[in-house]
């Protein structure tokens, strides 16, 4: 991985406009804090309907790329995050830890964009 602190503040900055307000992005964190990554996955599903969380998850995928193939839970020939990355990930306890700090950051940082882009507490301008 070249620089993951890039990749990391370009995919939060990415999925912004998947979030919408501060509100659905704090109980992301949430839900990921206390729960894991993969309630966060099934959580999404419920915030953001079908296509856009699949866009919310690819754009994850394509930010977290070089990392996620790191793990060699996946290959270059995955179009994105599914079940099956999921459950492999939970094989691997350092991976998933490792996993869940980076989506943390991405959700901590997206936070801060949402908040900069004047979006609050309920999506307001």
């Amino acid at each position: 991985m070249k620089n993951l602190e890039a990749s990391i503040n370009k995919t939060s900055f990415e999925i912004v406009k998947y979030l919408k307000n501060e509100n659905n992005v704090n109980k992301m964190l949430g839900v990921l804090s206390n729960y894991g990554v993969y309630a966060l996955w099934i959580f999404s599903r419920n915030i953001l309907k079908d296509e856009k969380n699949k866009e919310f998850w690819d754009k994850i995928f394509n930010g977290l790329k070089e990392l996620i193939i790191s793990f060699g839970i996946l290959d270059k020939n995955d179009k994105g995050l599914s079940e099956k990355f999921f459950e492999k990930l939970s094989e691997d306890l350092e991976k998933l830890l490792f996993f869940k700090d980076v989506l943390e950051k991405v959700l901590v940082y997206s936070r801060y964009h949402v908040k900069a882009m004047g979006k609050g507490k309920n999506g307001g301008e």
